[in-house]
């Protein structure tokens, strides 16, 4: 978004929205014998919005998410569908007495009772009142108790009905019958965003095992969800790494194994009678290590190393910088210092620039992108990303 002609506002993106949602929907054929049963549980629980109430959830959303209640941006989510249309078993539902007009004011005023992961406001009209109204919160019994931080940036939720949740200020992500249909990013459209880009770049080309490129890409998810931002690096088990180079505050005294340990147990299965399973557990702790001021250091292996690290060397004479950007793939261009914006992306192409080996670097911006820095084998130090949240097609 290079300047305002490139903006997009939430208004510009209904007319898309609802050709996308009507994609996914469709009502069975007349001959069909469950067809009456069937469209009328499709209208009753994944309700379609017309398109002037689909404009005023996303523009009550993002007028709601830049309004911070005392100093801190609200993250909420809205669901589209009416008390009784949703099934019993699996949602808690709390009416209010009255109603609640649909404005930015009363959202932020109420977000702070809402986990958005889980609990939501529910938003519909009713026969008396043609109008949006919050009647109330829904909270999902089941819950998100797997290594995914479900309901917050997942590209994928469990319910059927139309939900707008918001990430950060400016940040809406649309989910409806399951599949995130769009993410609204500062004025920047992304549509059918693929699910663990992340993931995959991780593992096809950074080169690491497939599970520790899920846990350091779920970790990575983690520290989105924070709001915070911080930076992981990534080096060959058993490799000294030089205090002149990264002078780690807290270096435990041997590498850490609990989210390894964590890891091999999640791929065993022996978390699934547990309420909250070990991994998600380890990935907390890992991620919590990196609000402490600094880098957090984890070894290919998913040991870690030490927390609250500092790079000490800057960018050596002549050192190679390349950048790539995935909505380009294999395009890869050549990049200076000045595409590094801020002190924890110039410290990630510092440090890959000056370590022998194996080099990654995930940097994860408060406002929730995430960059991969990386040393390839000839010394050039690569770029990709950012990525939007950490889950689709970068920026």
């Amino acid at each position: 978004m290079e300047n305002d002609e490139d903006r997009k506002y939430p208004p510009e993106c209904v007319d898309r929205l609802l050709e996308e949602i009507n994609k996914l929907e469709g009502e069975d054929p007349p001959q069909s014998k469950h067809a009456e049963e069937n469209n009328s549980n499709r209208n009753r629980h994944r309700p379609l919005p017309t398109r002037q109430e689909l404009r005023k959830l996303l523009d009550v959303a993002l007028a709601a998410s830049q309004q911070p209640e005392e100093g801190v941006f609200p993250r909420f989510s809205l669901a589209y569908v009416a008390q009784d249309g949703l099934v019993q078993k699996r949602y808690d539902v709390c009416p209010f007495a009255k109603a609640e007009a649909l404005t930015a004011r009363n959202v932020a005023k109420l977000a702070p009772s809402c986990d958005r992961r889980r609990t939501y406001l529910g938003v519909s009209t009713s026969p008396e009142i043609k109008d949006l109204r919050i009647w109330g919160l829904i909270h999902q019994r089941e819950g998100h108790f797997d290594t995914e931080s479900e309901g917050g940036m997942s590209s994928w939720v469990r319910d059927p009905f139309l939900l707008v949740r918001v990430q950060s200020a400016g940040v809406l992500l649309v989910n409806h019958g399951g599949p995130m249909l769009l993410a609204y990013v500062r004025g920047k459209d992304y549509w059918r965003l693929p699910p663990a880009a992340l993931h995959a770049v991780l593992r096809d080309i950074a080169g690491l095992e497939w599970q520790a490129a899920k846990a350091i890409s779920d970790l990575a998810d983690r520290m989105v969800e924070m709001g915070k931002g911080g930076t992981l690096v990534v080096t060959d088990p058993g490799l000294e790494i030089p205090s002149e180079l990264l002078d780690l505050t807290y270096r435990f005294g041997f590498s850490g194994q609990v989210l390894k340990a964590a890891v091999d147990e999640d791929v065993k299965g022996a978390h699934r009678y547990n309420l909250i399973p070990p991994l998600r557990a380890a990935l907390d702790f890992v991620a919590d290590l990196s609000k402490v001021d600094g880098v957090v250091h984890l070894t290919s292996d998913l040991g870690v190393v030490g927390f609250g690290g500092k790079v000490m060397r800057d960018l050596p004479p002549g050192a190679r910088l390349t950048k790539e950007d995935l909505s380009k793939p294999g395009v890869i261009e050549n990049a200076s210092i000045e595409d590094y914006k801020g002190m924890r992306h110039r410290s990630a192409v510092q440090f890959c620039a000056n370590q022998d080996g194996r080099a990654l670097a995930i940097v994860v911006s408060q406002d929730g992108d995430v960059t991969l820095v990386g040393r390839r084998d000839d010394g050039t130090v690569h770029k990709i990303g950012p990525f939007a949240l950490g889950i689709g097609a970068a920026m």
